[in-house]
């Protein structure tokens, strides 16, 4: 009889201050795991984490066990290779036949399979948005762990295309798509969210990244909101939120000396509760990425019945389809058009149908089965 498949997986690059994208995706891929080993009891799952991220998965996981990984001091080079050998060891202890990381980068010295997350090739892609250190650890350590993997997963079959034209990888290449936050979507049906104060306002979700495109919205917003003007009707509002990133003086800068200025609202950063909200009451999610891996938020737009406008490039029109009106993101008159488009209610209501009908194709459970599949390929287990 075959023992357990062991893998674990390694988030020792993580903590729970840590927002965005990447957060939102791991949580809710661990949380599904979790909840589908129950019915899959011939795999064993150890979360290897830093100690600052222990007391975030004590109580969230009932069949996962947590490991922590000791983790040093704030010094970048000693804290990457005192971590990859704490994991080793811990492979080593533990008897892993796999071991997962999520971001990137593999574990360099584990005795065992090793598979990465690869969520897009942007640092190759979009260099712009990475400082000169950053590209340069991405590219060593990224083409490292490349050559170590038995297979890679990664989140669009545009992803897929982006590995190998960069990579040339040639072992398996598993595309498993993201879903929704699921942390967000918990809040769609709560009573009590907080209130929101701005009126007839276009929403922008991500960070401040130089690919996320914003300067362009601006031009499309300043294009829109003046032919308002000129015909008398009420001005759009702006509202963007997200992390602040290698853009951010810029666009301030831009947003200063706006004409509409007054109609622009910087938020940065909000909780669930609060993007919630802000989906709920917008005219429409307006999406320009020039380049994304995935693209989540015009998923949590559509569960939140919040039309959207967003960029044709990349793997965005993989996730979205139908079901979103897509502009080109190098074009502001086209981002213009876009928000033209929305605002027309018979076009609306389309969209809002179109949005809910697509939402339905991504599952975090059923991407945590593909996950659970490929253990069991890698690991020769058919069952």
């Amino acid at each position: 009889m075959r023992s357990n498949i062991k893998v674990g997986i390694d988030i020792s690059f993580w903590s729970p201050n840590k927002a965005g994208g990447i957060q939102s995706v791991l949580v809710s891929e661990i949380l599904s795991l979790d909840n589908l080993l129950v019915e899959n009891s011939d795999i064993e799952i150890f979360l290897l984490c830093s100690p600052s991220s222990v007391s975030f998965w004590n109580g969230r996981l009932e069949n996962i066990k947590v490991i922590r990984i000791f983790r040093p001091g704030n010094n970048i080079f000693t804290r990457f290779f005192r971590e990859h050998i704490s994991i080793s060891l811990q492979a080593k202890k533990l008897k892993l036949d796999i071991v997962h990381s999520f971001n990137y980068f593999s574990s360099l010295f584990v005795p065992c399979k090793s598979v990465i997350t690869l969520h897009d090739m942007n640092y190759k892609a979009v260099p712009q948005s990475f400082g000169t250190a950053q590209k340069i650890l991405r590219s060593i350590f990224t083409r490292i762990s490349i050559a170590k993997s038995a297979a890679i997963v990664t989140v669009s079959h545009f992803s897929k295309q982006e590995i190998l034209k960069y990579t040339g990888y040639k072992k398996d290449i598993f595309v498993i798509y993201n879903a929704p936050n699921s942390d967000l979507l918990s809040c769609k049906n709560k009573s009590s969210l907080p209130h929101v104060e701005y009126k007839d306002y276009i929403l922008a979700v991500g960070s401040t990244h130089p690919h996320k495109n914003l300067n362009r919205l601006l031009e499309a917003f300043t294009l829109r909101n003046n032919y308002l003007l000129n015909e008398g009707k009420p001005l759009l509002s702006l509202v963007l939120t997200g992390l602040p990133k290698r853009a951010h003086g810029d666009l301030l800068q831009k947003i200063e000396i706006s004409a509409f200025r007054k109609q622009i609202h910087v938020l940065g950063y909000v909780s669930n509760e609060e993007l919630a909200s802000l989906y709920k009451g917008a005219i429409a999610l307006i999406f320009p990425s020039l380049y994304e891996g995935f693209g989540i938020p015009p998923l949590e737009a559509m569960c939140f019945d919040c039309p959207v406008v967003c960029s044709d490039a990349a793997s965005i029109p993989e996730v979205v389809e139908q079901a979103a009106i897509l502009i080109d993101p190098y074009d502001s008159d086209s981002i213009a058009k876009g928000i033209r488009n929305v605002c027309e209610n018979s076009r609306r209501s389309q969209l809002i149908e179109l949005g809910r009908q697509q939402v339905l194709k991504f599952s975090w459970m059923r991407s945590g089965q593909q996950i659970i599949s490929m253990y069991r390929y890698l690991s020769g287990s058919s069952n």
